[in-house]
């Protein structure tokens, strides 16, 4: 009984050190400047997609208005390529 006791114990000791490990993996990346360079980045386009998203999901969409909305964000996806805007960053 002590033995499988113990064996738990190292086990669970091993499981926790491994999480540990990944953990501080995880950090090491998040602090670089290239992660929050592609965070801020991510987080721009994610709020242009969900505009689109929350538009064409409305009930009273017509195909007209889809295309127009579609041709603004890819528009606004041009614009954000453009040295002007990637300067701002």
């Amino acid at each position: 009984m002590d033995q499988r006791k113990t064996a738990f114990k190292l086990e669970t000791y091993v499981i926790v050190a491994k999480i540990v490990q990944i953990i501080c993996g995880i950090l090491s990346i998040m602090n670089t400047v290239s992660f929050i360079f592609h965070l801020i980045v991510l987080e721009d386009i994610l709020q242009v997609i969900n505009i689109l998203s929350t538009q064409l999901q409305q009930k009273t969409v017509t195909l007209g208005k889809a295309s127009l909305v579609i041709e603004g964000v890819i528009k606004t996806f041009e614009e954000k390529c453009s040295d002007k805007c990637f300067s701002e960053v």
